[in-house]
């Protein structure tokens, strides 16, 4: 054996471009995984960084004439909070990109608007401040945001004195009133560091045909996702009747947010390979 390791290390001395090329793909090759474990971890092996996590629920409208997924109104979802006997509380979420000014110059970010109740809905308290209130959500009273600890730490400087101070955002002032704990990550919306509230004017609220909106839910304890999702499909059937003109063959998607989750991550594992 000692004899057959010299001969291997004198012939890999004679051929310095192949190691190298050894080298370089090994290394990139426990780079991906290391990297593809990362992901696994975060989005599988970790539990959600959420209260009792299976008892969320994700929720869309469903296209019963092609059969995909499409997104809810804001009327919609009024009907839910107020139909919906499977759910505890139900919120809604839409993805957002503001122009951020700072001192610098404005930049593109990625973050979410959501119903006041949302972090209420998912059980996450901000590690400082606090989450929205419901009047928050009224249009003119929504001028208040809920940021990442990653966007704290580098854009904001990781200050302690943050809570209370501005950002503008797509040329509005908006007081920052939380900073997310650091695990918190909510997977359907990306990789969001701006939270705002959801507030539309009155007459957005009452386009049933504006369809721009996500739901997450949380389940009364002792209900399944199946039978939640049973409820939701027979309130979309009575919105088809109701309002045949935006409603019609529009039905009701849901699956617990562990099982988004998984999916989300499959998708990325993919992409990434």
């Amino acid at each position: 054996m000692g004899v057959d390791l010299k001969y291997s290390l004198r012939n890999l001395t004679h051929q310095p471009g192949f190691v190298l090329l050894v080298i370089v793909t090994l290394a990139a090759g426990m780079g991906s995984a290391a990297s593809l474990f990362s992901f696994i971890n975060a989005w599988i092996i970790e539990p959600l960084p959420f209260d009792q996590p299976q008892r969320l629920t994700h929720i869309r409208s469903l296209n019963l004439r092609r059969g995909f997924e499409i997104s809810l109104s804001l009327p919609d979802f009024t009907d839910i909070r107020r139909q919906a006997q499977t759910l505890d509380s139900v919120a809604a979420w839409t993805f957002e990109t503001y122009t951020l000014s700072l001192e610098t110059e404005p930049e593109r970010i990625r973050g979410s608007k959501v119903f006041p109740n949302f972090f209420d809905t998912l059980g996450v308290r901000p590690m400082l401040g606090r989450t929205f209130r419901l009047e928050e959500g009224e249009f003119g009273k929504h001028r208040v945001a809920i940021v990442s600890e990653g966007f704290w730490k580098t854009l904001l400087g990781g200050r302690t004195d943050t809570i209370g101070t501005t950002l503008r955002l797509d040329g509005e002032l908006h007081t920052v009133i939380g900073i997310l704990p650091e695990r918190f990550q909510f997977t359907p919306a990306g990789w969001a560091n701006v939270w705002t509230p959801l507030a539309v004017s009155p007459d957005q609220a009452t386009r049933r045909q504006a369809r721009y909106i996500t739901l997450v839910g949380r389940l009364k304890p002792g209900v399944t996702a199946t039978q939640s999702a049973a409820e939701l499909k027979s309130i979309a059937a009575d919105l088809a009747r109701k309002y045949p003109e935006t409603n019609l063959d529009v039905g009701s998607y849901s699956i617990s947010l562990i099982q988004k989750v998984d999916e989300e991550a499959g998708k990325t594992i993919r992409a990434r390979r």
